[in-house]
């Protein structure tokens, strides 16, 4: 039979023992959590600051003269490595050689631009451009679609005044380009 205080110390050993329990799994629970969030929070910067090489097209027109470029930029917080640069149509290429041919095997910096001249007549045409590049963490691949009809009619006005010379509406419609173009 137990005395008082022999129950009173199997009690309290019960207590200690749930009491060691609890600890245990809440520490274990708590440990749990907190791996859980560095690998989100790990995740989440990750991405945040993930290379973003796009493609897309602008022009520069000055007076009835507009040149329009295909232009691969790196819109990302962190540079990559260009792994292939494919077309879906070739048949928009200024030259003989396809745009961007060397850049493979090429590290491309944070907003760093590479831009290739493009040359299109009617019937126009529709293409993509697919860029597969890597970093440290992985390997990204973004495909853009393009329609060069949609390109060739993009409309930038420029105001002149007829009694301007030749040489005052180059400059007057260059100054207008570059307010455009925010340069």
């Amino acid at each position: 039979m137990l005395k008082g205080c022999d129950f009173i110390d199997t009690k309290w050993n019960i207590i200690q023992v749930i009491s060691s329990i609890s600890s245990t799994i809440i520490s274990l629970v708590s440990v749990l959590i907190a791996v859980r969030a560095l690998k989100q929070n790990n995740k989440i910067i990750r991405e945040a600051n993930k290379p973003y090489v796009v493609a897309y097209t602008d022009f520069i027109q000055v007076g009835s003269i507009r040149q329009t470029f295909l232009i691969i930029k790196n819109y990302g917080k962190t540079g990559a490595t260009i792994d292939s640069i494919s077309y879906s149509n070739v048949s928009f290429f200024a030259g003989k050689a396809e745009p961007f041919k060397y850049l493979t095997n090429c590290f491309i910096a944070p907003n760093q631009t590479y831009s290739s001249q493009m040359f299109f007549a009617k019937p126009y045409i529709s293409f993509n451009v697919t860029i597969k590049c890597h970093d440290i963490f992985g390997k990204y691949q973004n495909s853009f679609s393009f329609n060069t009809e949609g390109i060739a009619n993009q409309l930038a006005g420029a105001t002149t005044n007829n009694l301007q010379s030749k040489l005052e509406r180059t400059i007057s419609t260059t100054a207008q380009e570059m307010l455009r173009k925010n340069l």
